[in-house]
């Protein structure tokens, strides 16, 4: 973890050591509290640098796992 930030409800991370072939990696997590229907807005998005035949590749796949993480997140039993 390389930030948190508590009054905007985000973290920011890097991979030092992945075997996905990027460099600078680095992704945020950040929540927002949408009231009216008593939930919460998910923003995550990552920034890297990698060979340009593997971006397509590399993005679908890092979306992947967002989309999974989330997911989880979401079947979680609700108050």
């Amino acid at each position: 973890m390389v930030a948190l930030d508590d009054a905007e409800h985000s973290l920011s991370y890097t991979l030092l050591d992945t075997p996905i072939p990027v460099s600078d990696y680095l992704a945020t997590l950040r929540l927002s509290a949408i009231r009216p229907m008593n939930t919460t807005h998910v923003e995550w998005r990552a920034w890297f640098d990698c060979a340009p035949d593997v971006e397509a590749a590399l993005r679908e796949s890092i979306t992947g796992v967002f989309r999974a993480g989330l997911d989880c997140l979401s079947r979680k039993e609700k108050p």
